[in-house]
């Protein structure tokens, strides 16, 4: 008797009902800062105020402090991508004093066209990191820790690892081809405006570059109940590591890990670790804003006409089926291990979800047509 492969194939049909939610214009707290502009649109800052400090190669801000000078047409790392040629290209850098002095001493970044674009070219590592989906949840991220801590710092952020990684330039010149810049480009556009959000508003959507098997619980003041350690077994092999400044919120990595369903987060990590070869996850995530609900616990994703994802949501983070050239004989049994995560807004009780899953027998060898 022949013997028949079984193939598992498990799947999950929800309907949901997407609400829609109205965005209320809100002000920024008063402070020194002036208040024109200040109005939100959809619930978000369209231009933030970025403080441009000179930054060593890794990010940080250089040991004395100095900012970008305006007038003197500064090309230090930081201020631009590429000093040997490029020059820093705003007409203020804002310096507290100055906007004692005179409140029209700013100048306004444009999140959408220019924050955002330059922001990704250097977090992600575009170059290493050249995926879309974890790209598209990269922006969504960082739109709304931009938002969340210009609001929580009085109206100020700077381009160094303190906030986020912002060098003039780093789209046009640090990405090395036209393909990279579109990945990037469609990442923010498909993305406009969206934002995570807890109670309303954006939340402080950190990140780090690579986690390891979970991420932590924040452990800051307040406590923020989005920034939830979770499980992330995807990322237990390939180098893993736990390197991130407080481990919670986003995995980098990980989020490259879930998309490319590889236990390396690109070919560096392949060619290091597992000889150059992908090391399969039996699952893969197509969807960002799967990426985006593993690592943030209970949040919303708004966008301009409201929510982009339901309240009701789970992954599936893992499973197992007997491996291949197993005979399981007639009358046999087989025992089939799925590890879910509910992702959604609330808490689940167990008798709140069904899992459905079909059995498809494929015969080996396949058979022509």
């Amino acid at each position: 008797m022949k013997h028949k492969k079984l193939l598992l194939v498990i799947f999950f049909l929800t309907l949901f009902v997407f609400q829609q939610t109205q965005a209320i214009a809100k002000i920024l707290p008063k402070g020194n800062l002036p208040q024109t502009n200040l109005v939100k649109q959809n619930g978000l800052l369209p231009e933030l105020w970025v403080r441009m400090y000179h930054l060593n190669p890794d990010g940080s801000v250089v040991g004395d402090r100095k900012q970008c000078a305006t007038a003197a047409g500064d090309n230090t790392y930081g201020c631009v991508q590429t000093p040997a040629t490029q020059y820093y290209p705003y007409d203020f850098n804002p310096i507290q004093l100055a906007y004692d002095a005179d409140p029209n001493n700013h100048q306004q970044i444009d999140m959408e066209a220019d924050y955002l674009l330059d922001v990704l070219s250097k977090e992600m590592d575009v170059p290493n990191y050249p995926n879309l989906v974890p790209l598209q949840a990269q922006a969504v991220a960082a739109r709304s820790f931009a938002d969340y801590n210009f609001r929580a710092q009085n109206g100020m952020i700077n381009n160094s690892t303190e906030d986020h990684v912002f060098v003039p330039y780093a789209f046009d010149s640090y990405l090395q081809n036209v393909e990279q810049q579109n990945t990037v480009r469609n990442a923010v556009t498909s993305t406009s405006k969206y934002y995570l959000s807890y109670g309303g508003s954006p939340i402080n959507a950190e990140f780090g570059s690579d986690m390891g098997s979970s991420t932590t619980t924040y452990s800051g003041t307040p406590s923020l109940p989005y920034l939830t350690g979770v499980q992330d077994p995807i990322s237990a092999a390939c180098g893993s590591t736990n390197n991130s400044y407080d481990d919670a919120g986003m995995s980098q990595k990980g989020a490259n890990r879930w998309a490319l369903g590889d236990q390396c987060a690109n070919q560096l990590d392949r060619d290091q670790y597992n000889g150059g070869a992908k090391l399969s996850w039996i699952v893969t995530w197509t969807d960002y804003r799967q990426i985006l609900a593993h690592y943030y616990t209970g949040i919303d994703i708004l966008g301009p006409n409201g929510k982009v994802a339901p309240d009701d949501r789970w992954n599936l983070l893992n499973y197992t089926i007997p491996p291949g050239g197993t005979t399981v004989n007639a009358g046999g049994t087989f025992n089939v291990n799925v590890t879910l995560q509910n992702t959604s807004t609330t808490d689940w009780t167990t008798d709140r979800f069904c899992l459905s899953f079909y059995a498809r027998r494929r015969i080996s060898p396949p058979r022509a047509g």
